[in-house]
């Protein structure tokens, strides 16, 4: 016989006690890309320096990542391109665009 018949209550009325076990979160960033991010930091500031945007001529103030930022790419400078927000805006914006001129690959 089944438990909720014997008190009668439905299962779904029954108190579960499963033993909960304290988790700990899942981190948001790795520690692998952890310490990325802070070489990244260190090597975006060098090559930022001076720079001006192709698309609006303007100071540099952000790296394009050409072919994405995945992996081991977020430290390659050879698809690097240093933008402003408006010329990352528009290169994202304009995907085909930018293909066509090599801001995408």
């Amino acid at each position: 016989m089944h438990q909720w018949c014997r008190d009668d209550k439905k299962p779904s009325q029954l108190k579960r006690t499963a033993l909960k076990t304290p988790t700990k979160p899942i981190k948001k960033v790795s520690i692998k890309r952890t310490k990325q991010n802070a070489a990244y930091l260190k090597k975006r500031t060098a090559f930022l320096d001076g720079k001006l945007c192709p698309i609006t001529g303007n100071k540099a103030t952000e790296i394009h990542h050409t072919n994405g930022r995945e992996n081991e790419r977020l430290l390659d400078e050879e698809f690097w391109l240093a933008v402003t927000r408006a010329g990352h805006q528009y290169i994202h914006a304009n995907p085909q665009w930018a293909r066509d001129n090599g801001y995408l690959i």
